[in-house]
């Protein structure tokens, strides 16, 4: 029985070994050429789809099976395909091609590229197109604006990414100092549109400007998007959508009701859409003369400079603004999973939202230092946390997402994200919401005098507070003043002389186990001991200071 087996499995590998044999060393000659088409369209721009025809002739007097057809760029094979072809037949394919930048392609093509069949002449099995990708045209959604009359403006670059972050942010939090399209009727009909299209948007150049009746928003989109994307989108909520012409484009044009229109076009490598609100139509302005467009972005911006600040390396959208004189700028980011970085100015509206602490008068303007905002389309768990911060002529804010029940532990967190910028100077007094303590025992004093501390801070291992005298007509000389966390006591010699009902300032570096505390200051508990000479009477106060983010 077992010799039986052996004998069927050596004529199995005999027959698939001359089959393999005679399949690559006596197969019969044949004759084929390939041509390419013409890529159509050509002179394309970047993320714009081309189609090119190949067609494959057998000249052979035999068929051919399952014959590789190798095509792709400048040279390298992307692509096989399979075809078979009877004897003195053709056959003809499409291959796709997206072209990712721009510059001049070579679409290459080759017969069996693996030489695997015996074919006569070899010559005629290669053949090359040119493809050219012109450059897009640059970024200026802006232009598409009207220049007279113009009160405020806003310029907003963002990839998709960054769509999807805005997006979910306003539809979830009513927070819409990020996003595009402001006006309710685009948003209801851009946003979940452009949501389903943010895996291939590759970036967003969005510009909108107010005006006495009415308001203008331009956007520009770059990606894997078909030309059609905004009319077949609007066919799909059944929305009222027909194609004009304006000048040599094809414009779709909708009226979303609510003096609300939007019109989109395919132009220079994007797709680019006009929408208004108010008294104007985005059919009106395109037909418009060029003269009455912003043919610059200087018009957006006051002699003032702005900064953009980058913390990390995932930008996913910048914003520049201006509101008369006033100018602001913006950058938002993923540093990580749950937390999103936005610099701009937060002017304290808070509606129905929670404020924790207010920043002192600047510019004639109260500040906010953190909102919290609420889920708002429904009755979630999670919050969104906006905490501000203003050094020199920047205002940094971190938005972050957190549990309801965790809301005070997260602005610690936003603040570690502020440092992230990583710039000095002198900064608007910030109150991150939970404030620093501290006090005195008075009752270990003498004299019944009562000594008090108050505006205590945590900075580079010192702790600085005021210290006041009450109950005397007599002044208190400080001698000496200890802050400890743990371990041994260690002083540190003061000359203070604070004056009745008068206060004066203190500082003292902090120990633990007789070595500095550094870094920043996180639910720190201090214990403070204070010497100091009453009319000629030395007394010791204990005390404690509480630093819950310094």
């Amino acid at each position: 029985m077992n010799k039986e087996i052996y004998v069927w499995i050596v004529f199995f590998l005999v027959v698939v070994l001359a089959a393999v044999y005679i399949r690559y060393f006596y197969q019969p000659a044949t004759s084929l050429t390939v041509t390419l088409g013409a890529p159509q369209p050509n002179n394309v721009y970047p993320y714009e789809k081309i189609s090119v025809p190949v067609t494959v002739l057998n000249t052979g007097s035999s068929a051919i099976e399952n014959l590789d057809i190798g095509i792709g760029i400048n040279g390298n094979v992307t692509t096989i395909y399979k075809v078979s072809i009877p004897a003195g037949k053709q056959d003809t394919f499409s291959w796709n091609y997206t072209p990712t930048s721009a510059g001049t392609y070579r679409i290459y093509t080759v017969v069996d590229p693996s030489m695997l069949y015996n074919i006569v002449d070899r010559s005629g099995i290669n053949a090359n197109e040119v493809l050219n990708v012109q450059s897009q045209q640059a970024p200026m959604a802006y232009s598409m604006l009207p220049r007279s009359g113009m009160l405020a403006g806003n310029i907003t670059q963002m990839t998709g990414v960054g769509l999807v972050a805005s997006t979910y942010i306003y539809f979830n939090y009513s927070l819409n100092k990020v996003g595009i399209a402001r006006v309710y009727g685009l948003k209801g009909f851009l946003y979940p549109l452009l949501n389903i299209l943010a895996p291939y948007i590759t970036n967003v150049d969005e510009a909108d400007a107010a005006y006495a009746n009415y308001s203008v928003y331009s956007v520009w989109i770059k990606g894997y998007i078909a030309p059609s994307a905004i009319y077949t989108g609007a066919l799909g909520k059944s929305l009222n959508a027909t194609n004009v012409s304006v000048g040599t484009e094809t414009v779709t044009y909708m009226n979303l009701g609510n003096y609300t229109t939007l019109c989109s076009w395919y132009d220079k490598g994007w797709l680019k859409l006009l929408g208004t609100g108010g008294g104007a139509t985005c059919l009106k302005l395109l037909n418009s003369s060029n003269a009455t467009r912003s043919n610059s972005s200087t018009g957006f911006y006051s002699p003032l400079t702005s900064r953009i600040l980058a913390p990390y390396d995932e930008v996913i959208e910048n914003n520049t603004g201006f509101v008369g004189n006033r100018i602001t700028a913006g950058i938002l980011t993923i540093p990580g999973i749950n937390a999103l970085i936005y610099k701009t100015i937060t002017t304290n509206q808070t509606g129905t939202n929670v404020c924790y602490g207010l920043l002192d008068k600047a510019n004639g303007t109260e500040y906010c230092s953190t909102y919290v905002f609420p889920y708002y389309s429904q009755n979630r768990n999670f919050s969104l946390i906006s905490t501000t911060a203003y050094v020199n002529n920047d205002n940094l804010t971190v938005l972050s997402i957190q549990n309801n029940s965790a809301l005070l532990q997260e602005v610690p967190i936003n603040i570690h994200l502020l440092h992230a910028f990583n710039i000095t100077g002198p900064s608007v007094s910030f109150i991150s919401g939970i404030t620093n303590s501290c006090s005195f025992n008075s009752k270990y004093g003498v004299g019944g005098i009562v000594l008090g501390c108050t505006n205590a801070t945590f900075t580079n291992s010192t702790l600085s507070f005021r210290v006041y005298a009450n109950n005397t007509n007599k002044s208190v000389r400080l001698s000496s003043v200890s802050c400890t966390w743990n371990g041994n006591v260690i002083y540190h010699d003061l000359n203070n002389t604070v004056l009745p009902g008068q206060n004066d300032s203190v500082s003292s570096m902090c120990t633990s186990f007789g070595k500095p505390i550094t870094g920043t200051a996180e639910n720190l508990y201090l214990n403070l001991s204070l010497n100091y000479t009453w009319t000629n009477q030395s007394a010791s106060v204990p005390g404690s200071a509480y630093i819950p983010f310094g």
